[in-house]
């Protein structure tokens, strides 16, 4: 897969999903930017109505389901 095809796939799941996710900020660590020689961010997904990452994968796996797969039963973990 080229980059290229990488990015259409995150364009995709991006406009899928941005109605139902928060925007989160990015904060600037100084303290691992310090450690590593570079400029260092941190991506607060903690703020998700769900307190983590985890809704953007699963929310964009569900919403890219076909209808037939969606009238079945899901479960997550």
């Amino acid at each position: 897969m080229d980059i290229a095809e990488v990015s259409a796939l995150v364009e995709s799941a991006y406009v899928r999903i941005k109605d139902h996710i928060l925007k989160t900020p990015l904060i600037p660590s100084n303290a691992l930017s310090r450690l590593t020689g570079g400029q260092v961010y941190l991506k607060l997904e903690n703020e998700q109505y769900t307190g983590s990452f985890k809704a953007r994968g699963s929310l964009n796996k569900i919403l890219s389901l076909g209808e037939s797969d969606r009238s079945k039963p899901l479960i997550t973990a």
